[in-house]
């Protein structure tokens, strides 16, 4: 079977970090496929337009068209019709010689690929990953793409059951899937702290970035939350313990000015955005995990601290509670809330010794349905299953 998976996110030399889940699934689904990943970038000079390259081992062609950032809707939509017609052009062989177009994200690939559908006559599987479907669509509600969208993809393949939910009131009539993508459950190995003393690492990789596409600025990942709660904590008491913050922008000068700001400035490390290879050194390395998002598809660090078999403190939102069972594997607060993220971190410190049943049952929850090596399976079942 070949399949032609196209997205806006995926790792390059220069950005080695981005969208790695999305280079992780075209890897396990190339074991069982023939797979080809298009891949959508801003042109820059120096660039062409096309590029075929292999990217550790994955074939990839690389689109880099024009873009200017534009707030306007109409210019949104035009630009977004432009990189249609161009893709249709410059793709027409491979496209003759697919089965299956697979797209990852509604705000580039998925609006893309089911207008591909529709001229080419090819099933599209739409791989639906959370921020797409609370935010992007939004931008294109109402107009002929969005309508189109739907008449173009044959199913929904969803990240988790709260977006399967999710689809199923927005677009009734689509068929939707859960296919968790699960993690490399060989990467990360529960094990107790060698020893009691000394402090209890806990661990947030969600970042500062400023997300100027949705409502939450530069708390998307509960970031602007947990600062709060920090600082409610140490009013509190003097935590054994020091927070590591990771991700985009946590080493700016904004953070550096907040953590001399605090009554216990030496609490807080600042790691900046981690390599890939580096996150699972960082999680298996620490004893408390945060991810106090305050609007998730299903988060993979949620995913992979559960498989370290370490303490997991997260909001109730989107598909985490599928992951993070309360009071089983893990503990849940209401998003955005700094004053119950600050009761939960005093607990878990306080009684962290006493939470062994908590890691091991999410360790086991992990193993029992995330497990990363399912995931291609899982794709090829709901192709077969709707390819009639």
């Amino acid at each position: 079977m070949k399949i032609l998976m196209i997205t806006g996110g995926f790792p390059s030399e220069d950005k080695p970090q981005k969208s790695i889940f999305n280079l992780r699934a075209a890897k396990s689904l190339s074991q069982i496929a023939d797979v080809t990943v298009v891949h959508y970038r801003f042109f820059k000079p120096g660039r062409s337009f096309k590029e075929d390259v292999d990217y550790e081992g994955v074939k990839v062609i690389r689109l880099n068209f024009p873009y200017l950032p534009e707030k306007n809707r109409t210019i949104k939509i035009m630009r977004l019709r432009l990189w249609i017609y161009l893709t249709r052009k410059i793709l027409k062989k491979q496209l003759k010689s697919v089965d299956i177009i697979h797209s990852v994200g509604l705000d580039v690939g998925g609006m893309i690929a089911s207008r591909l559908s529709q001229k080419s006559k090819l099933p599209h599987f739409a791989q639906i990953i959370g921020s797409d479907i609370n935010f992007h669509m939004d931008e294109l509600k109402g107009s002929s793409l969005e309508r189109k969208w739907t008449k173009g993809t044959r199913a929904a393949i969803c990240n988790s059951e709260a977006i399967v939910k999710d689809i199923q009131q927005k677009y009734p009539g689509l068929p939707a899937y859960c296919a968790y993508r699960g993690t490399d459950l060989s990467n990360f190995k529960p094990q107790q702290r060698t020893s009691p003393e000394g402090p209890l690492k806990i661990l947030f990789l969600g970042g500062f970035a400023h997300r100027a596409s949705t409502d939450f600025g530069s708390n998307l990942k509960g970031g602007e939350t947990l600062k709060k709660a920090w600082s409610l904590l140490l009013d509190r008491m003097r935590p054994e313990a020091v927070l590591q913050l990771g991700g985009p922008e946590s080493k700016s000068s904004k953070i550096e000015e907040w953590k001399q700001s605090l009554s216990l400035s030496g609490s807080v490390e600042m790691l900046g955005e981690l390599l890939p290879e580096q996150v699972p050194e960082y999680i298996n390395s620490s004893d408390i995990v945060l991810v106090p998002s305050l609007s998730e598809g299903l988060p993979n660090v949620a995913v992979e601290a559960c498989a370290a078999g370490k303490l997991v403190i997260a909001s109730r939102v989107g598909g985490i509670p599928e992951v993070i069972i309360e009071g089983e594997t893990g503990i849940m607060v209401k998003a955005a809330d700094a004053n119950a993220l600050a009761d939960a971190l005093e607990k878990v410190i306080l009684g962290y010794g006493a939470m062994d049943s908590m890691r091991k049952a999410a360790r086991n929850r992990v193993e029992a349905d995330f497990d990363s090596s399912q995931y291609a399976q899982r794709l090829m079942n709901i192709y077969k299953s709707e390819i009639k």
